[in-house]
């Protein structure tokens, strides 16, 4: 089926966490994280909405294509956000394996992007 003759629209909350739930998403390096994150997303022609966490998860909110799938989408992001911090922050960085996602309806997508935007609250998280 061509591209062109499919409407969608597909939102999806994806969280996952790094290995053993260590805390090291350190704040030196998460805004280039997240906008490394943002690149790959943007790359492979999906819609980035929202993204944010704390030192041991990320949260995104994602607008993807009917084709694509969360599972390519989480390891494209997984495997090259991990090789970016292994070489350039941290060696012995490591993601937890999986990953919990849930779909999300068009009313929800503001709570939703709050939520995500605000986890350091959320947490009780103080910025450094």
């Amino acid at each position: 089926m061509k591209k062109n003759h499919v409407y969608s629209k597909l939102y999806y909350h994806v969280i996952w966490k790094t290995k053993n739930k260590q805390p090291i998403i350190m704040p030196e390096f998460k805004d280039d994280l997240y906008h490394y994150i943002g690149q790959i997303v943007k790359t492979k022609g999906w819609h980035l909405i929202a993204i944010g966490g704390i030192h041991d998860h990320i949260h995104i909110l994602v607008q993807m294509e009917p084709q694509n799938t969360i599972s390519d989408l989480v390891c494209k992001i997984k495997s090259n956000s991990s090789r970016l911090i292994k070489t350039q922050f941290m060696a012995d960085f490591a993601w937890q394996e999986g990953y919990g996602v849930f779909s999300v309806d068009r009313h929800s997508i503001k709570r939703i992007k709050n939520y995500i935007l605000n986890q350091e609250q959320h947490h009780n998280v103080k910025r450094n």
